[in-house]
């Protein structure tokens, strides 16, 4: 079952085992500056999202990777790009409402 059905039936720990399994395996075989781990890095976000954990300092730490990724393999203009930027801001999102004087720059509010 893929990662992304698994989230729409609910099944959220396990997309989130499949997605950090997913991670490991792009990266071992692909290298950790591929397509395939950044593909990986919006997975694992979006379950991580899903599972309740947008505040988990660690989703912020991959959300930020994956667009880097993008941004360094796409190209700004890259519709990858923009898919990556609004998952990140989904994140974002949960961590201001959370905390209201959170800042992305800081830091601060990203933590468990």
């Amino acid at each position: 079952m893929e990662i992304r059905e698994l989230i729409d039936l609910g099944r959220w720990p396990q997309a989130e085992d499949a997605a950090t399994e997913l991670l490991k395996m792009a990266e071992a075989a692909h290298g950790t500056e591929s397509r395939a781990a950044a593909d990986a890095h919006d997975l694992l976000v979006a379950a991580l999202i899903a599972n309740g954990r947008a505040l988990a300092p660690k989703t912020c730490e991959i959300a930020d990777r994956a667009v880097e990724l993008r941004l360094e393999l796409d190209g700004a203009d890259s519709p990858a790009v923009t898919e990556s930027l609004l998952t990140q801001g989904k994140v974002l999102k949960e961590n201001r409402q959370r905390w209201p004087g959170w800042s992305a720059s800081t830091g601060r509010g990203c933590r468990s």
